[in-house]
């Protein structure tokens, strides 16, 4: 029973209760609430077992409450590293294609006024 373990003990001790009275309320309070108690994480309590028990087999905790297993999380790494990459590749070809090209000098036109200067 949890009122057994050390720490709720403590608490409940007539040290930090000089009345001594509050360990036997909670507890007759408690047995009073237990069917209502039950119900109330009777869910969770099962959910607490399965997962218990799968991992004492050595399975992986099914993902009940929206969270990725833990391989999930190293592909999506994974692919978030490639769309970086591949970002980063169409960022740099952009820029080099883009890229200011030095100007050559001008060609020569017919009929144009430098052209006739040496």
């Amino acid at each position: 029973m949890a009122l057994s373990t050390p720490d709720i003990r403590g608490a409940l001790s007539a040290s930090a209760c000089p009345t001594g009275k509050a360990a036997a309320r909670l507890q007759a309070t408690a047995l009073q609430a237990a069917d209502e108690i039950t119900a109330v994480v009777a869910d969770d309590y099962q959910e607490y077992i399965a997962v218990r028990g799968s991992a004492r087999r050595g399975a992986r905790r099914p993902a009940a409450d929206g969270t990725l297993p833990p391989g999930s999380l190293v592909t999506a790494g994974w692919v978030l590293a490639v769309v970086g990459a591949v970002g980063t590749l169409v960022a740099l070809l952009d820029t080099a294609i883009r890229r200011p090209h030095p100007q050559a000098p001008p060609h020569p036109t017919p009929g144009h006024p430098k052209e006739n200067h040496p």
